[in-house]
Formats: C-alpha cells, sequence, structure tokens
C-alpha cells in the first residue's frame, strides 16, 4: 500500500506543524502535550479521514491471477502477465454537484506485484455521490523529468517502470501474456496504452459519507479491454503510436471497463468517557466520546481520569501556549 498526496493539503500542513512545535518544546510543553493527547486524537477526525481504493483486476467478474489461465470462449491458454497502470487526479462529487479534487493524487498499480490498494487522506465529513479518476497522467507531468520525483514516489521510474526509455512519456497501462493459437503454439501479447491527448477518464456512481475512514474496491475487468480475447487474435501488440487505431479502440474501452464492487467503512472502537465509574463526574463537566478505528490498538481510558470536552479543551490551550516553549514564541 502506498500513501499518496492528500486531497486537503490543509491536513498535511497541520501535521509539520504540529511536528515543529513538537521540537522546539521545552520539557514542561512536553506535559503539557500529553494533557492535549485527547485533543490531538479529536482533531484527527475532524481534519479529515482516509480513504481507500483497492483495484481488482479482473477476466468476466473473477479475479486475475497472473500467470494462470482465464477462462475464455474466445481464445485458449489465455494468461496474463502484467496488468501495471497508473491513476492519477482522483475526484469525489458532493451532493451540491461540486467537486472535491487533487492534482497530486499518483497511484502505480501492478497486479504482479500486488501493489493493488492506494489511500488519499484529508476526506471531509460530507456526502458523496461519485468518485472520478483518470487513468495516466495529463501532458505536463507526462512529459516531465521522469528523475525528479523522489525515490519512492509512483512516479519515479525505478518504483513503476513504465516510464519509456527511448520515447518521452509514460505507459498509462500495460497488458502483457500469452495465448495459444488454433496452431497450438504458444504466442505472447503486449499492449501499452499512452498518450495524453486523450484521456482516459473513469466516473462511476458511489454513494457514501466521509465522516468516517471508507475503502472502496474497484473492479477492473480487462477482458472489457481486451474485448473478451478477439483483440489478441487481431494484433498481438500496440504501442500508442500517432494514427493507431487499435490504441485508440483500447483507450475508449478503459473508461468503461471499472465498476464498484463493495464499500466498506470502518468500524470503530468507541472509548467512552461516560461509562459508569466510581468516581462520578463533577456537575457541568461534559463526558467525551471519542471514535477510533478498530485498525488502531484499543484504547482503555483510565476511570479515574475520565475524557471530558472540558479537559480536551483545557489541553489544547496548554498545547498552544507560546510561555510553555523554549523560547516563548510556539
Amino acid at each position: 500500500m502506498e500513501r499518496i498526496d492528500p486531497l486537503l493539503i490543509a491536513t498535511a500542513q497541520s501535521k509539520q506543524a504540529i511536528a515543529a512545535r513538537l521540537r522546539g518544546n521545552s520539557r514542561m510543553a512536553w506535559l503539557a502535550c500529553g494533557l492535549a493527547l485527547g485533543w490531538l486524537a479529536f482533531d484527527a477526525q475532524l481534519s479529515g479521514q482516509e480513504l481507500r481504493l483497492e483495484i481488482v483486476p479482473e477476466w468476466e467478474g473473477n479475479p486475475v491471477v497472473p500467470g494462470e489461465t482465464v477462462s475464455s470462449e474466445r481464445v485458449s491458454g489465455m494468461s496474463l502477465s502484467r496488468v501495471d497502470g497508473l491513476l492519477s487526479r482522483l475526484g469525489l462529487r458532493r451532493a451540491d454537484g461540486s467537486w472535491l479534487e487533487s492534482d497530486r493524487w499518483h497511484v502505480y498499480f501492478s497486479a504482479e506485484k500486488r501493489r493493488l490498494t492506494a489511500r488519499a487522506d484529508g476526506l471531509p465529513a460530507e456526502e458523496f455521490q461519485a468518485i472520478r479518476f483518470q487513468v495516466g497522467l495529463d501532458a505536463e507531468t507526462d512529459a516531465s523529468d521522469p528523475q525528479e520525483w523522489p525515490a519512492d514516489h509512483p512516479l519515479n521510474p525505478s518504483v513503476c517502470g513504465l516510464h519509456w526509455g527511448w520515447r518521452s512519456g509514460y505507459v498509462f497501462l500495460a497488458l502483457e501474456g500469452h495465448w495459444t493459437p488454433a496452431e497450438g503454439k504458444s504466442s505472447g501479447f503486449s499492449y501499452h496504452l499512452a498518450g495524453a491527448e486523450k484521456p482516459m477518464t473513469v466516473e462511476l456512481p458511489v454513494t457514501f459519507s466521509g465522516g468516517q475512514p471508507t475503502t472502496i474496491r474497484l473492479g477492473m475487468d480487462v477482458a472489457k479491454i481486451l474485448a473478451a480475447g478477439d483483440v489478441v487474435r487481431e494484433s498481438s501488440s500496440t504501442h500508442s503510436r500517432s494514427g493507431d487505431s487499435l490504441a485508440a479502440t483500447m483507450k475508449a474501452r478503459v473508461s468503461r471497463s471499472f465498476r464498484v464492487k463493495t464499500i466498506q467503512s470502518d468500524l470503530y472502537q468507541m472509548a467512552d468517557s461516560a461509562q459508569p465509574r466510581a468516581r462520578p463526574l463533577p456537575s457541568g463537566v461534559t463526558p467525551l466520546r471519542l471514535s477510533i478505528s478498530e485498525r488502531l490498538p484499543k484504547v482503555k481510558l483510565p476511570e479515574d481520569n475520565p475524557l471530558t470536552v472540558e479537559g480536551v479543551e483545557l489541553g489544547r490551550q496548554l498545547f498552544n501556549e507560546p510561555r510553555l516553549s523554549r523560547n516563548n514564541a510556539q
């Protein structure tokens, strides 16, 4: 799984600001940070949740296993050894029709390497009705110097292996494999779809709430792109050169090859400070109910120090108090 640029850049900036503040604080400020832990956990819920996308390569509804034969009535002995691609420009359509988009979202997925999950941070607590993304890159990114990307970035050639060394630009989708023609001798095929002039845009209706971490599983039917295998009988390869009609036809099919399989919201463990305890809360104090994803370790709050709205506010004020910092400024 790879971390993708956030949908809301402010989320990443707030994390950086917190890290900088911690580096400059004195020992007394660390005590204040301890009191502020409740505020930080609560603030994490407000600043945005995580959206996970899981890409599932399929052949007519059945998962594709690299190297294993797929069931096809039109071609025999067909198997896929490579299903690799690049995704970008994630967008989510709000209920009012406007779009929440990120032009810094880049994903490299690979069936062979089992890199089929990506995520975006900063999902706000809103209602969404559709998801949109592009298979491939915009013209400017496609023409950029590939060596400028960090070593672990999805667009670094050492990571994705999808940049053409003999020509400029990236391969947006690579489909490779073998099949057995009528004469009985195995034959290979290689289809490399590229070119930003005709974007492969995928838009799918999907209704979900952004108030909690959400996972959307997307099926990608390779059989639709290869016309159930008819393509391999017509031509064994394409490299998306100018005027290549096969590449244009296959790119048009890519946009129709995706579907939403499932939508799942994370379950929460409930750290409820309102549970009965030996020491009742003082009058005028409001208990705070904190919801934490079940992916995180189990949280056990001390019974003699319950989490309250007033306590969280005190922690926030102490965390931001300049007099508790080393230089009386942070």
